[in-house]
């Protein structure tokens, strides 16, 4: 891969500049309270940095490379972040979520947490670095590709990035991009399934992955297999910064820059297939060419008493051409594939001071698929064409309180007006019956006769149209049992429109580590539903409109133990 870095900073610095800067956000992990004087150092260098009043820090001249980064605070366990990436020019962004710990006055030995756990999922979870992702062997910067390495997880081939987790079905993952739902994060996939082979999240916006394969937390709901909640890093907020990467994956932009106001920013990207520019160019013959872009921008404005107001966007289409006489088309018609997919959303986060915090967010979310075969090439005689898209429209607000040590209580409201619509088209064409040969070849036809004598023609031209309503609200809460363990209860209430269905469902969490030799035991429960999708309802749209929700019960067990500040079994 080739990739041409640009930046400018304020400092400054110039293009070819060998050190970089380490900007980020210190925060208390439940009540995302700025951590006001909390210490970020970077390991092995004598460079650190005070974290300010609004929780946010900058570790400037630091050189290029990969370190590890602790942020440590009084009265919270200190934390680790490893690998960091500083690029020559760049400012990479960390943010450390610190535990409350007890402050003991006893002399013991401090162990930092290397290993950030995903928030109220006790076990069958992981959380992604952006340098590990970029990193992961095979991965190619592709977050699905990168979870289909991890325990419990499987891929449908080599083709595409589907995950399939526990035996579950491919379109059973929940994908969340700073809160919004994406049902169809890749080029290229169908409305079956969300795998496929081109991913339309660039890796270099992602700040960090929480992965959960199993029982996870109740405010996560509409699907049964397991959830990938994924944080996008915010704009440079010292100056213009951007990079041009290059590779038979495509032709992609990354920029940055700050926005008027202390601490607005806007971060985006670009991707363009790589083999369509080099077709377009003549430098070598191609047929079925993919030909897909995407883009993906988020904008972030800071107001006063803890308030961030954050805007995110994200499409992405594609298509493919096949002409009739190239080698990958045997017949004598041409073909057209196209999906087109949208999301954005607007969320804003308020701060409650030590007690806690809460986010609404309003969301938008659209999927089309269209398919036209043709006679000829210049798309005349049209023979089929068909037809698919999906919309979700709404809003969700989470709460967030921590009313006394030790105990933290969450809970959330969401509703959204959900649609789809089919269209399938066969143009008129005689019916006839073919007689095979012993090695499945036609050696003869006859045309199919009506009632009358005449040759049967057929004629498919359908579609069908739905909408609904979709609800949900949940109630979780998490309590330290002094020094036996962490135990988290959490219930949800679903409702869809359309069927008409409740569901309830009850989840459980367990944590300790009081086993001997120092391993830890986590346990998890869980009930999950998932509605039956639309092309399932509209296949029938009287015999399935009751069809009822899959439905998955969860039992996990983990075990593990440190052997090392840094490996964990």
């Amino acid at each position: 891969m080739i990739r041409v870095t640009m930046a400018l900073l304020l400092a400054g610095t110039g293009i070819s500049a060998p050190v970089g800067s380490i900007v980020g956000l210190v925060v208390d992990a439940g009540t995302r309270e700025p951590l006001a004087g909390a210490s970020v150092v970077v390991s092995g260098l004598d460079l650190g940095a005070a974290a300010d009043a609004s929780g946010r820090f900058v570790i400037t001249r630091v050189p290029a490379g990969t370190w590890s980064v602790e942020a440590s605070m009084v009265g919270y366990r200190a934390q680790v972040r490893t690998p960091v990436a500083v690029n020559p020019g760049h400012a990479t962004e960390v943010e450390f979520r610190l535990s409350p710990e007890p402050t003991r006055l006893a002399e013991v030995v401090v162990r930092p947490d290397h290993f950030p756990k995903v928030k109220d999922a006790p076990v069958s979870e992981r959380n992604f670095a952006a340098e590990e992702i970029r990193v992961a062997p095979g991965g190619n910067g592709d977050i699905q590709r990168v979870v289909q390495a991890m325990p419990a997880v499987v891929s449908s081939g080599d083709q595409d990035n589907e995950v399939i987790v526990r035996g579950g079905n491919p379109n059973e993952n929940l994908f969340l991009v700073d809160g919004i739902e994406i049902p169809y994060p890749n080029h290229f996939g169908s409305f079956t399934t969300q795998g496929g082979p081109i991913n339309m999240l660039n890796g270099l916006l992602v700040r960090e992955v929480d992965f959960v394969a199993g029982a996870f937390p109740a405010r996560y709901g509409g699907r049964t297999s397991s959830v990938m909640d994924i944080s996008l890093k915010r704009g440079s907020a010292r100056g213009f910064d951007g990079n041009i990467d290059m590779g038979m994956a495509g032709l992609g932009a990354v920029f940055g820059f700050p926005l008027p106001g202390r601490g607005n920013s806007f971060i985006g990207s670009y991707h363009k297939s790589f083999l369509e520019i080099m077709s377009a160019s003549g430098v070598w013959g191609m047929s079925a060419v993919p030909y897909y872009d995407n883009l993906l921008a988020k904008a972030t404005l800071r107001f006063a008493d803890g308030q961030e107001l954050t805007l995110l966007g994200l499409a992405g289409w594609d298509k493919i051409v096949l002409k009739a006489g190239e080698d990958v088309v045997k017949y004598s018609y041409s073909a057209r594939y196209q999906t087109f997919r949208t999301a954005g959303g607007l969320a804003l986060q308020s701060l409650f001071g030590k007690t806690g915090h809460g986010r609404f967010l309003l969301s938008g979310t659209g999927a089309e698929w269209k398919g036209i075969a043709t006679r000829d090439s210049l798309w005349q005689d049209t023979i089929q064409v068909t037809s698919t898209g999906e919309s979700s429209y709404g809003c969700r607000y989470d709460l967030s309180l921590r009313l006394a040590d030790g105990q933290e209580t969450q809970a959330g409201i969401n509703a959204s007006r959900v649609g789809s619509d089919f269209g399938f088209y066969i143009a008129p064409d005689t019916v006839f019956r073919y007689q095979y040969g012993p090695d499945s070849v036609v050696i003869d036809s006859t045309p199919l006769l009506d009632t009358l004598g005449r040759p049967y023609v057929a004629l498919i031209d359908c579609s069908a149209r739905a909408q609904s309503w979709k609800t949900g609200a949940y109630l979780q809460h998490r309590l330290g049992l002094i020094r036996l363990g962490t135990l988290t209860l959490g219930v949800r209430a679903d409702w869809f429109g359309y069927t008409g269905e409740w569901t309830v469902s009850p989840r459980l969490g367990f944590s300790t580590s009081l086993l001997p030799g120092g391993i830890g035991l986590n346990l998890g429960w869980g009930v999950h539903y998932q509605e039956p999708q639309w092309y399932m309802l509209l296949q029938d749209s009287v015999a399935n409109r009751h069809m009822r929700s899959r439905r998955s019960d969860h039992y996990v067990l983990g075990l593990e133990r440190l052997i090392g500040d840094d490996a964990r079994v």
